[in-house]
């Protein structure tokens, strides 16, 4: 109430709630909450702040999760561009957006483009945050299946 339902403070509790249903296995109100607040933020701070960047790197993850992997794709491209930018090429804050760059290029059968973003996802995230973070699991359970499904299954 004090700020009024379009405040960037009210965009920033929008992205936190809209992460919480993302991980309650609810990506239709992660979707709608993080559109919510990608409006705010557009609008608060101009479409290439590097807040629109992490708004749109979340919205991907919920079409992603629903099942949308073309919206998916165009939403983290134009996020991949504003956090290079902003963050630059090696930064941690990139690895959200390429493995869900790569989750969407297999799912619309871009394999060889999945490889290029999941293994710059992997080595991005063993220089920054060491080759035993957790989030490495993911990438590399995603990285082996794109090498099979070139039939590369020795990787």
């Amino acid at each position: 109430r004090e700020f009024g339902p379009s405040h960037r403070f009210v965009a920033a509790v929008l992205i936190g709630l809209a992460s919480a249903y993302g991980g309650l296995g609810q990506p239709a109100r992660h979707k709608e909450l993080a559109e919510r607040a990608l409006e705010i933020v557009e609008r608060e701070f101009g479409p290439q702040h590097r807040q629109v960047g992490i708004v749109l790197t979340s919205l991907s993850t919920a079409c992603g999760n629903l099942g949308d992997h073309a919206s998916m794709q165009s939403l983290a491209e134009r996020a991949l561009k504003i956090v290079e930018r902003e963050y630059g090429h090696e930064h941690t804050e990139l690895v959200a957006v390429l493995r869900n760059l790569g989750d969407a290029c297999g799912h619309l059968g871009a394999v060889t483009q999945q490889l290029q973003y999941l293994e710059r996802a992997v080595w991005i995230c063993e220089q920054q945050s060491g080759p035993t973070h957790p989030e490495l699991v993911s990438i590399l359970l995603g990285l082996g299946n794109a090498y099979g499904s070139l039939g590369d299954h020795s990787r």
